[in-house]
């Protein structure tokens, strides 16, 4: 009998592992166990034999239940463990992947002798390289979180400001231009500056990138 009650638990593992985890694999299981094979046992047997026949059964189709339900609870917990670990692992490439392009952003903004720049959508500057900042006339530290129109200057104030505001409301995607920039020092530098909106999934502008030489 005891190995009666191991081989069902042993035999619902097999079943949920081949893929029979709906409810109709037990309804039939436990109408063969219970109803099929006792019949087979004791075709003309007495109404006692029949009794204990069938309460060992019931017994067994007890065990197979409990064995499937522990099978199908384990195929689950390992099934949620393999995807956490696949998600987990995709993440981690994802974010190496992505600590790797900022590595190579930053390496190519610093060390450009093109100047480099990024505006938020408020018209503010979030970061500049050296190489701007010089041909602003301007300390690159005391750039970030100021407004283009405020470090321009009145004297500069024209074309590059107003195709800025038309890339800021998205009428257009990019300009380039050449201006002559007045620095705060008195001279006088030639720009030749393109910008471009960098727009995120949603198609909404996120930043402005500009390159000037």
């Amino acid at each position: 009998p005891v190995g009666a009650y191991c081989g069902s638990g042993v035999t619902a593992a097999v079943l949920v592992a081949a893929n029979y985890r709906d409810q109709i694999a037990v309804s039939r299981s436990v109408l063969v166990i219970c109803r099929d094979i006792v019949r087979e046992i004791c075709p003309t047997g007495t109404e006692s034999e029949y009794e204990a026949v069938r309460e060992r059964a019931i017994v067994v189709a007890a065990e197979f239940a409990a064995g499937f339900t522990s099978a199908l609870r384990n195929a689950a917990l390992g099934e949620q463990e393999t995807t956490l670990a696949a998600a987990f692992s995709a993440a981690q490439e994802a974010e190496v992947r992505r600590q790797l392009s900022e590595a190579r952003f930053e390496a190519v903004f610093a060390g450009a002798s093109v100047g480099i720049g990024t505006v938020d959508v408020t018209g503010r500057v979030l970061e500049v390289n050296a190489a701007m900042a010089d041909m602003l006339g301007l300390p690159a530290a005391m750039m970030p979180g100021r407004s283009v129109a405020e470090l321009l200057g009145p004297a500069n104030i024209g074309d590059a400001y107003a195709n800025l505001e038309h890339l800021l409301s998205g009428r257009t995607d990019r300009f380039r231009l050449e201006t002559a920039h007045l620095r705060r020092d008195g001279t006088i530098t030639s720009i030749d500056l393109s910008m471009s909106a960098a727009r995120d999934s949603g198609g909404r502008i996120c930043v402005l990138i500009g390159v000037a030489v």
